[in-house]
Formats: C-alpha cells, structure tokens, sequence
C-alpha cells in the first residue's frame, strides 16, 4: 500500500470522526453517570468500533473474489461515478435535523451500551460515507489482508477517538467543565448539520481523486 493511499484513507477517518454521534454519546453518558462511566464508554465505543471493523472486513473478503472478475479499469470507473455522485449530492444533502424530545431518564448499563453501540453504527449508514470510500479505495488497490487489516483497524481508532479524547479532558478538568459539556451536548442534539455537506462533498472529492490518477496512470 502506497503512502499516497495511506494519506488519502487517513484523511477520510479524520472525516469519519467528525461525525458528532460519538462524542454526542460520550456527553451523554458522562452527564448521567459519574461514577463507572469508564467502563461504559468502553462498552459503547469497543461496539462501534467492532461493529465497523467486522463490516469493513467483511466488504473486503466478500466484494474482492468479484472485484477480480470485473477487472480494474471497470472498478475504477466505478469508483470515478461514486466519487462524482458523493460531491455532486453533497449539495442536496438536508442539513436540519429535529430537535431533542427530551431527556431520557432509562438506566444505563453494559447491555444498553451495547444497544447504542449499534444503534450508532446502524444510524450512521447515512453519514459514514467516507468509510466506504475507502473500502472501495482498497478494494481497487487490490491490497493484500496484511495491509488492509492494521489500516482498517486504525481507521476505527480515529472514528472512535473524540469519545477517548472527551473522558481523558472530563478526567483531567473534572465538574469543571460540566456546564460546558451540557452546553455542546445540547448544541449536538439540536443544532445544525451544516457539516453534512462538507463531510460529503470532501469524501466524494478524495474518492474521486483516486480513481482519476490510476486512469491516467
């Protein structure tokens, strides 16, 4: 694997992470509970992160027998269409999303973070575009299973990383930081989804990108 594709699917991770699921579920949990918050963040992002991971391999064993079939120059073609499609739709991509309905006062527990775990990585089909670009950036490469598994592996890592990042600062800072929390929770929960756009449109482009320079090669 080419530093090149190792830049491009890095770049794509860091767009997966901006995704605001994981760390709107971080806040939460930190906000209800503050005492073995710990283990249930684990529970939570150790799902997401397997539930990603097992998909990705899993694009990667059953699409690679019938990648072979096609042959290269179609694949990348293919490629070339998504990409395009990815930036063109990114202009029509809805940014409003409903406001919370309320607070929700069920326990939290291991099972429940399991529950989460999956209902993110089902909820975020929809936005975890840049994941699929580079599966499909993968596939196209042909790369060999001890490449693309330590690089799916970190992909996950960095999905998963702003929920790390917000228990390391509410560790650090402690209540301090309560009030800012609620604040950015409540912004997530109601907000606006201008990034969508973005996050579509730069996936699209790096897709695109991709495909274009092994055409011309």
């Amino acid at each position: 694997m080419s530093l090149e594709m190792i830049a491009a699917v890095a770049g794509l991770a860091v767009l997966d992470m901006l995704s605001p699921a994981v760390a709107a579920t971080t806040m939460y949990v930190l906000l209800r509970r503050r005492s073995g918050a710990f283990g249930l963040l684990t529970t939570y992002l150790g799902t997401v992160a397997v539930a990603y991971f097992l998909l990705g391999a899993g694009l990667m064993f059953g699409l690679s027998t019938w990648f072979d079939a096609v042959g290269e120059t179609t694949i990348r073609w293919g490629q070339a269409v998504l990409g395009a499609a990815l930036l063109v739709g990114s202009w029509w991509v809805p940014t409003e999303r409903k406001p919370d309905r309320g607070v929700d006062s069920r326990p939290l527990g291991r099972r429940r973070m399991v529950v989460l775990g999956l209902g993110t990585w089902v909820v975020e089909f929809g936005t975890a575009l840049p994941f699929f670009g580079a599966v499909a950036m993968m596939l196209s490469a042909d790369v060999p299973i001890g490449q693309w598994v330590p690089v799916l592996a970190g992909y996950v890592a960095i999905m998963i990383a702003p929920g790390l990042l917000i228990f390391a600062g509410w560790r650090l800072a402690g209540d301090t930081v309560r009030g800012r929390l609620e604040q950015r929770s409540a912004k997530l929960a109601t907000g606006s989804r201008a990034w969508l756009p973005w996050l579509v449109g730069i996936a699209g482009f790096l897709v695109l990108r991709d495909a274009v320079a092994h055409l011309l090669d």
